[in-house]
């Protein structure tokens, strides 16, 4: 897989890149400024584009837990994922910010972190019928 700048942009400020030495994810920066106020969500430009030749591998997008924790800012479709014939187009980072205040996003700012991923072989079956039905739904069992 291979990132490039998207439409000329400054490949200095959007170039994703491992954060340490044993991150698992490389961070996508903004490639714009811009003011998120509480409740909103924007897709951010990050100024980059990726092409592979792998049509079994994609990207997907995750939050950063200190935007989260901090400021209430997250990625709101997350994962989001990248498919491999979105290539060529601008990766673009959806954000709300569920925090109590406007949240500034600056262009060069870490807004999100991404992993390549390889899909995996599904053999999906049609069934009629699942055996047992259980009843309550999300959350019937409690906590404890």
């Amino acid at each position: 897989m291979e990132f490039k700048s998207f439409n000329n942009s400054d490949w200095a400020v959007c170039q994703p890149r491992f954060g340490s030495e044993f991150a698992m994810a490389f961070d996508l920066r903004a490639n714009e400024d811009l003011l998120l106020q509480p409740g909103e969500r924007r897709a951010v430009a990050t100024g980059v584009t990726f092409s592979t030749s792998n049509m079994n591998v994609g990207i997907r997008v995750l939050p950063r837990s200190g935007l989260a924790l901090n400021h209430g800012v997250t990625v709101l479709n997350a994962p989001g994922i990248i498919d491999p014939d979105y290539q060529g187009k601008e990766i673009k980072v959806i954000l709300v910010n569920q925090g109590a205040v406007p949240f500034s996003v600056v262009r060069g700012e870490r807004i999100a972190q991404a992993e390549v991923y390889q899909k995996s072989s599904v053999h999906v079956l049609g069934v009629t019928r699942t055996g047992e039905t259980r009843v309550g739904g999300f959350g019937s069992t409690g906590v404890k």
